[in-house]
Formats: structure tokens, C-alpha cells, sequence
């Protein structure tokens, strides 16, 4: 079924029966899949640090491979996305707002660490998922279809190619967590399927 907006309420039910570590590797694959676009970003503007969000995803997988941390050190971690993290109010580009969906969706998988709830979790699938439908905004803005007020034009833009991969990400991620018993070899596995857009 095509959702028309992110299906927190389905996302929760399947988080629900995980372990706080499943809950920090989907967060943490869901953020993951924004760093292109914030690469992009960086690129485009020379503004930004994609070097501070790869550290922060690389503790976020640490702890969800059961690896201990000082609280601090999430919490230095997150100071440090939140410093890269643009204003969209100085970038006229659109892919201001997707960088800032990548730092933000790199901060809350951190948070999971901290925070260890299906609710943390779930705000970082919504990022991402948001982060899709946003894409899809851009590239009808760029074809000049798109007006923000048109409710038709938005419910297709929920419904377009990117969004509908970012669903099928987060469903196909849900459902491998569920069957994972999670050796080192199969958790590197689900990192190298779901943590990119494409494989």
C-alpha cells in the first residue's frame, strides 16, 4: 500500500518487539542513506563537514553492535552534527534542506543510543522519509509543476519514486531485523543492504 505521509503508527508495531541495538541499526541505516545528500550539499555550497556525520553514523553502529560508549561521547557526537547542520534561511539551494534532514537524521540515530526507545527510533525513519518526499518536492519544483498548495500535486509527490524506495528500505529493514539473529557477518550484511539508497 502507498502511504501518503510517513506510517509512524506501522513503523512502531514492527519496532516494538526489537532490542534497543535493532532499534539503533534501523535509526542508523535510515540516516545513513542522507549522507549523499549532504555530500552534495557540501559540495555545491563549500559549506559543511560530511567528515562529522560519518563519525557520528560509525558510533551509532558501534553501539548497535553492542559495543559500550560514555554518554558523553553521544553527546559531544551530536553537538558536532548540530554545529553542521545548515540554516536553510542562508542557502537559497534546496539541498539545504536536505542536509540538514542528513545532520538531523545522524543526531537522532544518536540519540537512539542514549535514548533507547521505538519512539527515537521511529523519529529517525521519519526524517528520512521526509527527507524522500522532500526530494521529490525539489524535482517538481525544478519542472515548475509543483504548487505547495495543491494538495493533488503533494499526494503525488508522496507517492513518487523516491519516496516509495525510502518505504521499501524501511519495510525490507524492519523485516530483516526481525529475522536476524545478528553475527558480526550478518549485521555488516544489513548495514551493506539498507544503508544506502541503492546497492
Amino acid at each position: 500500500m502507498i502511504t501518503r505521509s510517513f506510517g509512524r503508527d506501522k513503523v512502531l508495531e514492527q519496532l516494538a518487539p526489537l532490542s534497543e541495538r535493532q532499534w539503533a541499526a534501523y535509526a542508523a541505516a535510515c540516516a545513513e542513506r542522507l549522507l549523499p545528500l549532504y555530500r552534495w550539499f557540501q559540495g555545491v555550497e563549500s559549506w559543511g563537514d560530511t567528515g562529522v556525520l560519518e563519525k557520528g553514523i560509525e558510533l551509532a553502529w558501534s553501539w548497535a553492535r553492542g559495543e559500550q560508549h560514555e554518554d558523553a561521547k553521544f553527546a559531544e557526537a551530536i553537538q558536532a552534527c548540530e554545529a553542521v547542520t545548515p540554516d536553510t534561511d542562508e542557502f537559497e539551494s534546496p539541498l539545504a534542506s536536505r542536509a540538514l534532514d542528513a545532520a538531523s537524521a545522524v543526531a537522532q540515530a544518536l540519540e537512539v543510543c542514549v535514548s533507547p526507545l521505538p519512539e527515537t527510533a521511529a523519529d529517525a525513519g521519519e526524517i528520512a522519509w521526509e527527507c524522500a518526499f522532500g526530494v521529490e518536492q525539489s524535482r517538481l519544483l525544478e519542472t515548475g509543476v509543483v504548487q505547495i498548495a495543491d494538495r493533488q500535486i503533494l499526494m503525488n509527490a508522496a507517492q513518487g519514486g523516491i519516496v516509495l524506495l525510502e518505504e521499501d528500505l524501511q519495510l525490507r529493514s524492519l523485516q530483516s531485523l526481525r529475522q536476524e539473529s545478528f553475527t558480526q557477518e550478518e549485521f555488516d550484511d544489513f548495514r551493506r543492504k539498507f544503508a544506502n539508497l541503492a546497492d
